[in-house]
């Protein structure tokens, strides 16, 4: 659905003008959250295949600064990251802490 371009190293505020990303609150409430502990975005993106479909990716540098309940790990090639993922009628969001590695993008 394209509700947000790809991003490299945007600030939250940048990131947070695009008000189509589902769960919106949900994620506008982590990005705050994140960055006022110094926690970086380092990639957004959207990433549906299908025009009617939005999944929203938000790579944050560090693992999470804040305590999460739905907190959930993941495997990638260098070991395990944490993740949230929310969805409503809109779409999904999956934000991701550690996930990749800075100077790899």
């Amino acid at each position: 659905m394209g509700v947000i371009p790809f991003l490299k190293k945007p600030t939250a505020q940048k990131v947070l003008e695009y008000n189509r990303i589902p769960c919106y609150a949900d994620v506008q409430r982590i990005i705050l959250a994140e960055c006022e502990k110094n926690n970086e975005i380092l990639l957004v993106g959207d990433a549906a295949f299908h025009p009617s479909e939005t999944i929203v990716v938000i790579d944050f540098v560090e693992k999470p600064q804040n305590q999460y309940d739905n907190l959930k790990s993941g495997k990638c090639k260098d070991g395990t990251y944490q993740y949230l993922l929310f969805s409503d009628n809109a779409g999904a969001c999956q934000i991701n802490f550690g996930r990749i590695v800075e100077n790899e993008i």
